[in-house]
């Protein structure tokens, strides 16, 4: 069997390293039983409402960015995130339901994991066009963001 290993350093633009202006919500982020995703405070009282109770159906996994913006999977609509910025949501539709989310460290796009026709596929999503840079499909699936530039790799078996 023929093992071709694709590697791939996405430069994303020095200006994805610039602050976004968004102020860091503090607390704790949970997605509580019910579906609803809060931000706690060390007392647990809830200082924030991201959304409502909605049935969970698929993983959630709310996940904050370094510049204080959340992402979470929409529970109401297949292939939908919504992001949370400013004290305000918004929903941005993506092709296919992401499991996994981790952001850039500008807090300016966010990596998507999710299920693919044979394999994990990827995207980078920029929160501020909603416009995806598809990164393809394979098993496994193993990527990271440069803690200090917008360069994101990604190693994948196809």
């Amino acid at each position: 069997m023929r093992v071709k290993w694709s590697i791939a350093v996405l430069l994303l633009g020095l200006a994805a390293c610039s602050s976004s202006g968004v102020e860091d919500p503090g607390g704790l982020l949970v997605t509580r039983s019910d579906g609803s995703v809060v931000i706690l405070e060390a007392d647990g009282t809830e200082s924030a409402r991201l959304s409502e109770s909605a049935t969970i159906t698929r993983p959630i996994q709310a996940t904050a960015s370094p510049m204080g913006q959340v992402v979470w999977v929409d529970q109401t609509s297949p292939g939908r995130v919504l992001v949370w910025e400013g004290g305000e949501s918004r929903a941005l539709d993506v092709p296919f339901d992401p499991f996994y989310f981790s952001w850039d460290p500008s807090g300016q796009r966010v990596a998507l994991l999710g299920n693919g026709a044979s394999g994990v596929t990827g995207a980078i999503l920029d929160i501020a066009d909603g416009s995806l840079v598809d990164l393809g499909e394979a098993t496994p699936f193993f990527f990271d963001w440069n803690p200090t530039t917008s360069t994101f790799t990604f190693i994948g078996l196809d």
